[in-house]
């Protein structure tokens, strides 16, 4: 019974755990955000409904604390189709009236709910059932049940809608939506069946922590991408710990069998000690290094692609010296880095003051070859006035991100970059090795045009 009780109780437990810590990390990431507020409100409402069924489940011996706890969950519970909602809304940055009035229908019908909670007319029961107590619906909390799927699907409508007409980041984080509605849906659905006669163990918790991670993920990997730096920091130093232990725990161990050190007074252990802390000392850093690049190599693979690109593309930059083949070469590495559908190099022409194409892979020939832009077109004054060398655009309907060569604050060409390969968005990474790379290949262009005219 004990072991049943365990079991039952356990992933509630988790989902309990699991959304307020993913919501506070979101909110913690960026406190002023209004997405990641909304998302952290609603992960609270998530979490206040998880524990609470962890509570009810372990009192299945204590009937009245049980129903205490039923109350705590039901109010949690009650606010998740609006949380849901405002989340919804929020990041679909909905603007139609229709849909915001429909919140505030959802905000009104569970302030009316709420004080029913306490009463018959919310639970008129409890019913021990193999996993622990479920209760009996009365009529508001069945207006609940109804208001429920009702909002999950307004919430799926919308999001599909937006869906078409946003992209890049945006679509994607809907994208992500979309999923985790799917996920939390079919298995939140099993919560409903104990309360129509339908005895089987509620998965909802269980979809609804999977479904948040999806989510949690979604704003964490399409809004602020240094969480991957702080696992990559802390992977390459767990494993460094565990080799340096393990290497004095082996040294210790190797004395002790070769030398009888076991059978020896304190001297020989310090001796070892001290070797051990020497030795440490002398292989610390190659290994550190061996590590890190295991660690990005395995595990962070596009991180050390990248590393590797900036590499390979600064030994050609100065060894290149002819421009025609210096900016093919960029073209090429920076669509295979990427894995990018197209890439446009323009160099500004002396004579007619226009950017004109230079060197391009990918895309149509027939178009590309005459595609120019004029000095006082608004891609090459957003250049201008940019302070950075990487700006994302969709001008034209063909570029993804635009990197600028730049000489003396003179804008001398640009690069024109498409969409990837995967669909996904250019990240805060894209943008530091773009950068990194317009400003090594705005040296060697101008060391080629030089060279070009001598």
């Amino acid at each position: 019974m004990q072991t049943n009780l365990f079991v039952f109780s356990l992933p509630p437990l988790i989902a309990a755990i699991g959304n307020l810590t993913l919501g506070g990390f979101v909110l913690w990431k960026n406190p002023t955000s209004k997405l990641h507020k909304s998302w952290a409100l609603f992960s609270l409402c998530c979490a206040i409904w998880s524990f609470g069924f962890f509570m009810v489940y372990i009192n299945r011996f204590d009937k009245q604390a049980a129903l205490f706890w039923n109350h705590i969950y039901s109010v949690g519970m009650v606010m998740i189709p609006t949380a849901y909602l405002y989340y919804i809304l929020v990041l679909t940055e909905s603007k139609k009236k229709w849909l915001w009035l429909t919140w505030w229908s959802t905000f009104l019908i569970a302030a009316l709910i709420t004080p029913t909670i306490a009463t018959d007319l919310f639970n008129k029961d409890l019913i021990l059932q193999y996993w622990g107590y479920s209760p009996v619906r009365g009529i508001a909390g069945s207006v609940y049940d109804i208001t429920y799927p009702v909002v999950v699907l307004i919430g799926t409508y919308i999001l599909i809608v937006s869906l078409g007409e946003s992209a890049g980041r945006k679509r994607l984080q809907v994208k992500y939506g979309i999923l985790a509605a799917s996920i939390g849906f079919s298995l939140g659905l099993t919560n409903f069946f104990p309360l129509y006669g339908i005895n089987i163990y509620p998965l909802g918790h269980v979809g609804n922590l999977l479904a948040n991670v999806v989510i949690a993920y979604s704003i964490m990997r399409y809004t602020f991408m240094d969480i991957d730096i702080i696992i990559k920091r802390g992977l390459v130093y767990s494993i460094m710990t565990g080799a340096v232990v393990g290497l004095y725990v082996s040294m210790i161990f190797v004395g002790q069998e070769t030398i009888g050190l076991a059978n020896q007074d304190g001297t020989y252990r310090i001796l070892i000690t001290l070797t051990a802390i020497v030795l440490i000392a002398i292989v610390f850093e190659p290994l550190r290094s061996v590590i890190q690049k295991f660690v990005d190599k395995r595990f962070f693979k596009t991180h050390y692609d990248y590393r590797e690109a900036i590499k390979e593309f600064s030994r050609m930059v100065v060894t290149i010296l002819d421009l025609d083949q210096l900016l093919q070469k960029t073209a090429e590495t920076i669509r295979q880095t990427l894995q990018l559908d197209q890439v446009v190099v323009f160099l500004k022409n002396a004579e007619t003051k226009a950017f004109e194409v230079a060197a391009f892979t990918g895309g149509d020939e027939s178009i590309i070859a005459n595609w120019s832009f004029k000095e006082e077109s608004g891609l090459v004054q957003r250049l201008t006035a940019a302070k950075q060398s990487v700006i994302l655009d969709r001008d034209q309907g063909v570029a993804q991100a635009v990197m600028s060569l730049t000489i003396d604050n003179k804008i001398r060409g640009f690069l024109v970059l498409g969409e990837k390969l995967s669909g996904d968005v250019y990240t805060p990474n894209d943008i530091d090795l773009l950068s990194t790379l317009a400003d090594q290949l705005s040296i060697a262009v101008e060391n080629a045009r030089l060279y070009r005219a001598a």
